[in-house]
């Protein structure tokens, strides 16, 4: 859990490329907790954040010796408990205590500088977010999205020539108008009209008879 305050003075917290170095450092709090030789994690020319299982409280003043390598002499300063975090929130996140420098050296500074940059351009990054609030937490991944079904081909020509075909062969082969369900009459065969004409000649010869 990490907790940030705000500025005493009304100020916003400064804010400067910083690089993870780490560095030994010796610390003296305020509170009478002394705190070394302890290792930061990240460092910046304004302040670093220093690896602890114990950090003390927010608003807490401390005086610390900062150790730089191909340095003779530590840096001195006096800086201010900015943030603190109680519990490891993942690999790159242990518990510690973010401080903001507020005494140093103008050389003191400056060889900070120079060191974050260095460090920066052996690691091929550009100026990152500085130490003095806590590092956000990754972004939740957006939810996946259904995937988008797709849209069905148009039928072909053989798909289109298939149902006419198939109601063809229901119809039995029947052409249009010749069968007693096209409600047409179909036309009488010639044995059927010799039985007519044959029939008409008997009734005339009874009618002669009969006169």
């Amino acid at each position: 859990m990490s907790r940030e305050p705000g500025s005493s003075d009304g100020s916003s917290l400064r804010r400067a490329p910083r690089a993870q170095l780490e560095l030994e450092v010796r610390l003296e709090f305020d509170t009478g907790k002394k705190l070394g030789p302890a290792i930061t994690a990240d460092v910046s020319a304004s302040g670093m954040y220093v690896q602890t299982l114990d950090p003390p409280p927010v608003g807490a003043l401390v005086r610390f010796e900062l150790d730089l390598p191909r340095r003779r002499e530590p840096i001195r300063g006096h800086g201010e408990v900015a943030w603190i975090r109680v519990r490891p929130e993942g690999p790159d996140r242990p518990p510690g205590v973010g401080i903001r420098f507020r005494a140093l050296d103008p050389e003191g500074r400056q060889a900070l500088e120079r060191a974050v940059l260095v460090r920066l351009g052996e690691r091929g990054q550009g100026a990152e977010p500085a130490w003095d609030s806590p590092p956000p937490r990754p972004p939740r991944p957006p939810a996946p999205r259904p995937a988008a079904r797709p849209a069905a081909p148009p039928p072909s020509s053989r798909e289109i020539e298939a149902p006419r075909r198939s109601d063809r062969s229901a119809g039995g082969g029947r052409r249009e108008g010749t069968g007693p369900e096209s409600g047409k009459p179909a036309g009488a065969s010639p044995r059927q009209l010799a039985i007519l004409l044959a029939l008409l000649l008997v009734l005339l010869l009874l009618l002669v008879r009969a006169l």
